[in-house]
C-alpha cells in the first residue's frame, strides 16, 4: 500500500529536511511530514524563532499516535551573518532541530492515509 502512495505524490523531497513556518498551521506539516517519511526513513523538523511551537506540535503529533519515533532533538541559537538594518527582525533567533525516524506501525498506520490528486487532475 505505501508503494503506491509513493506513485501518487504530487510532492517528491529532495531532502529529508521539512522546514516549518509559523504561517501555517500544525496540520498542515504533519501531512507534509507523513509524504517525506514515504520517501525517508528519518526526517528532520527545522523550526525557527516562531515557528519552534509549531515545530513541537507537529512533532508530538507524529509520535504521539505512532507515525515516528524521537530520535533527537537540538537547540541553537542564530546570530544574523548580516547587520539588517533596524527594525523588529534584529538579534539572535532560537532553533530547534528534531530529527525523528519511522515508527514500528508506521506502514500498518499509513493504510489509511490518501493522498488526494490536487484540483481533480489524473
Amino acid at each position: 500500500m505505501v508503494e503506491s502512495q509513493k506513485a501518487h505524490k504530487v510532492i517528491k523531497p529532495d531532502t529529508n529536511r521539512v522546514q516549518i513556518s509559523s504561517k501555517k498551521d500544525a496540520g498542515f506539516y504533519v501531512f507534509i511530514s507523513k509524504l517525506f517519511l514515504l520517501d525517508f526513513e528519518e526526517i528532520e523538523l527545522h523550526g525557527l524563532g516562531d515557528a519552534i511551537t509549531t515545530c513541537v506540535k507537529v512533532a508530538d503529533t507524529l509520535t504521539r499516535y505512532g507515525y515516528t519515533q524521537y530520535k533527537k532533538i537540538e537547540t541553537t541559537t542564530l546570530q544574523p551573518e548580516k547587520e539588517e538594518k533596524a527594525g523588529p527582525r534584529r538579534g539572535k533567533k532560537a532553533k530547534l532541530i528534531v530529527t525523528l525516524r519511522k515508527g514500528k506501525d508506521f506502514k500498518e498506520l499509513m493504510k489509511n492515509f490518501k493522498i488526494d490528486n490536487p484540483a481533480g487532475k489524473k
